[in-house]
């Protein structure tokens, strides 16, 4: 049962980190793909794209609301960014991290 009356602080925390977890990844993928982080009208993009999820579970959140969280988190990424790239995380290992989650369906 999905509750109209839910805001993005309403949510659980689990929920809330499972959205973070999303926006950095994405951010992570950009990164990796352009080697620098986003400019607004990208952050923008990004943030847009994760909105929809945000708004499945919480249909109360206004959209600046969440842009203000992602932006908040966003001074952070960088530095977590560089320091899994040090690591040797690549778009490769990325996308194959991504892939393993999913089970495999059989198209017989």
């Amino acid at each position: 049962m999905q509750r109209n009356d839910r805001s993005y602080k309403d949510l659980k925390q689990k929920q809330k980190s499972a959205i973070a977890d999303k926006t950095y990844k994405m951010y992570l993928k950009f990164y990796l793909e352009n080697q620098r982080m986003p400019d607004a009208t990208e952050m923008n993009d990004i943030c847009k794209s994760l909105f929809t999820a945000v708004q499945s579970l919480a249909p109360k959140t206004e959209y600046e609301e969440f842009y203000k969280i992602v932006e908040k988190r966003e001074k952070s990424y960088e530095e977590r960014i560089l320091r899994d790239i040090q690591s040797g995380i690549t778009l490769e290992t990325l996308m194959v991290k991504k892939h393993k989650k999913t089970p495999e369906v059989s198209l017989n």
